[in-house]
């Protein structure tokens, strides 16, 4: 009962850490302030005010006097990832004829390469983004991921303020080939080669303190004679579904200090089969907290429940937090739940980035699709050492090991670059 121990503490003192945590003043007329933008290149001055308009209108206390404002205006602006550094000051009276902000931008037209091995998975690949497109904070992506099982190609574009409103969207679209291999434990119980044309497109709305958001996606899946493998029935999948996001988490470059959640539902459009429609629900919440001089402790949990659907529309999971020690995408679950408790400890800065290790406790249950429909209850124990980047915008190296026996066994991950 290990696993329902870790998630049921992760759940119940994040819960109680987030209901701890004050919102807005209900009912506050934000101050109207101008901003003086400078050091500046790639970002648009324009965007920058947007940016800052907005986290002042979504502070606590927005119509506080200006100087008080000014640690959490420049923590609001680095959250963006667009900024090494932000500082801040008050030009003129105290009510503020004006703020002056100062930015260091970090680089983010960015070819991007990354590796990432998994049991006996291995996958690498480049993907070039801008996540500042046109200097406002547009990201616009092409890639690629070619692995010992298949390859895939991928494109997508995010727009987080559209015409300056608070309406924001994605649009996304893949192309996937590959062999996936269902496991109990380290044996393959089976596999099939499965070809997935699909993307999707989600609008939503920032408020305050969280976002809402719909999104529509599309799957054209088909498969193919391979060795002894499966080959199940083509078909094509719609879905629609609801996300909401709530994230309080202050950016600290090595980790992300604060409360998030998202939540997410969908159904698909059509049934499986007479009077069977499948559904989906499922969450991520997490909490972390500096610790100890600069440590980083972070509690998280997953959940997620598929009701209806095919052996193929399972959710296909291994490697992640939360799941470390199973190889990646072989276990297929129609419902899981999973904790994971990690302590992160800096060892060394550096001017490009910091090195650190953790210790971490995944602990899990998860439901099979095939495998007899078996329920598997996981705890994974390990460490592993990271590195992060401090003027890039990607993630850097992370190295894991570790133990599971209700998988894996003794497993080493490695990761490169975005598969971080």
């Amino acid at each position: 009962m290990c696993h329902r121990t870790v998630f049921s503490f992760c759940a119940a003192l994040i819960l109680g850490l987030g209901l701890a945590i004050p919102g807005p003043v209900a009912g506050a007329a934000a101050v109207r302030r101008s901003f003086e933008i400078h050091g500046n290149e790639r970002t648009r001055a324009s965007y920058i005010n947007e940016l800052a308009s907005t986290c002042l209108d979504d502070s606590p206390t927005p119509n506080r006097e200006a100087t008080a404002l000014l640690p959490y205006l420049n923590q609001c602006l680095q959250n963006s990832k667009l900024f090494s550094q932000v500082t801040s000051s008050v030009q003129g009276s105290d009510q503020g004829k004006s703020i002056r902000i100062d930015v260091v931008e970090k680089w983010t037209l960015i070819p991007a390469p990354f590796y990432s091995k998994s049991g006996k998975t291995t996958r690498g690949g480049l993907l070039v983004f801008d996540s500042n497109f046109l200097g406002q904070g547009l990201t616009l992506g092409l890639g690629a991921t070619l692995s010992n099982l298949g390859h895939s190609y991928f494109t997508f574009f995010n727009n987080p303020f559209i015409a300056g409103s608070r309406f924001f969207s994605s649009l996304s679209a893949r192309e996937e080939k590959s062999i996936f291999e269902l496991k109990d434990r380290d044996l393959t119980i089976a596999s099939i080669l499965e070809r997935t044309l699909g993307g999707s497109l989600s609008v939503g709305y920032h408020f305050a303190w969280f976002n809402l958001g719909i999104q529509y996606a599309r799957a054209d899946r088909s498969y193919f004679a391979h060795e002894d493998a499966l080959i199940p029935d083509d078909y094509v999948s719609n879905s629609l579904g609801l996300n909401w996001d709530y994230d309080r988490r202050d950016y600290k470059l090595y980790f992300s200090e604060g409360l998030y959640l998202r939540a997410r539902s969908a159904v698909h459009l059509g049934a499986v089969s007479v009077g069977q429609r499948m559904t989906s629900v499922g969450y991520t919440l997490s909490w972390q907290q500096q610790a100890w001089r600069n440590h980083a402790l972070l509690l998280q949990a997953n959940g997620l429940k598929i009701t209806g659907g095919r052996l193929t529309d399972a959710e296909r999971v291994g490697s992640a937090k939360g799941f470390r020690g199973i190889e990646n995408r072989t276990a297929w679950a129609e419902s899981y739940q999973s904790g994971t408790i990690e302590y992160q400890m800096p060892l060394k800065s550096f001017e490009y980035g910091t090195l650190t290790w953790a210790l971490f406790v995944d602990g899990g249950h998860i439901q099979n699709r095939g495998v007899g429909d078996r329920a598997v209850d996981y705890t994974a124990t390990g460490a592993g050492l990271y590195f992060y980047l401090k003027h890039l915008a990607i993630p850097g190296i992370g190295i894991e090991t570790g133990s599971n026996p209700a998988y894996q066994g003794q497993f080493v991950n490695v990761a490169i670059g975005l598969a971080l």
